[in-house]
């Protein structure tokens, strides 16, 4: 549900959430998600019921905003970031009613798929580029921190990192994914007394103005450039831009 939402714009009418999850997941539905609920009136198959009874535990958990009916569900902050983990793919076009509407539903759920895998190995490949290349430099990457992406630590400094391909020339979406992913995981993750460095890595330059705005909440950034790495005045002043050669691992 949180896939859905997150390429529905953060936020969407409840029909819109519910036809999202089932042409994404429906192939997946069994013969008791799709069978009337028990016990209740007016036929609607038990995955709708069970998915508005995970939306009301979500929003006890405050991954999503409060809520009358009949009002978006929208994400939290917390649940941008717990979403943003997620790989993004285009959904669609969404019909006037609200009601998402793909051409053809089968060979679009196949579709989906296929661009989620890819862009997963994407994001990892330019993941473990980046740790290796920094680990040449004698910082210490560890990954084993999910949801978060990467911290890397140097004589007593760590970094959380967040690492954005840029699909298409969406530059802006990715700098804002990744302002939004960490500024809610340094919140949730870590005490006020022990605050990490933020560091945003693209797959290609973000642009000026999309580096003033992350440079203006102190959050660095570093990407990658032909064959090397590029990264602004700060990431070069931490020694968190790997010299041109250390692209990628062994």
């Amino acid at each position: 549900m949180l896939f859905a939402v997150r390429e529905l714009g953060d936020a969407a009418p409840r029909p819109a959430v519910h036809e999202a999850v089932r042409s994404l997941f429906g192939r997946e539905f069994s013969a008791e998600d799709v069978a009337a609920r028990k016990g209740r009136g007016g036929g609607e198959p038990a995955w709708r019921n069970n998915l508005d009874s995970l939306y009301d535990r979500l929003k006890k958990e405050r991954i999503f905003l409060p809520s009358r009916r009949g009002e978006p569900w929208r994400l939290s902050a917390a649940g941008v970031a717990e979403a943003s983990a997620l790989p993004a793919v285009d959904l669609g076009p969404l019909g006037s009613d609200g009601q998402f509407k793909p051409k053809n539903s089968g060979a679009y759920t196949s579709n989906i798929a296929a661009a989620v895998q890819l862009k997963m190995r994407e994001h990892e490949a330019l993941l473990a580029d980046y740790g290796y290349a920094v680990a040449a430099m004698g910082w210490q990457p560890i990954t084993t921190v999910h949801p978060r992406d990467l911290e890397v630590s140097r004589a007593g400094a760590t970094w959380l990192a967040e690492v954005k391909m840029v699909y298409g020339g969406r530059t802006t979406s990715a700098v804002r994914d990744a302002l939004a992913q960490l500024l809610a995981y340094r919140y949730f993750f870590y005490q006020a007394a022990d605050q990490p460095g933020l560091l945003a890595v693209f797959s290609e330059d973000p642009g000026g103005d999309n580096l003033g705005l992350l440079r203006s909440i102190g959050i660095s950034s570093v990407w990658r450039n032909g064959q090397g790495w590029s990264g602004c005045p700060m990431a070069v002043a931490a020694g968190l831009v790997p010299p041109s050669a250390a692209v990628s691992g062994p």
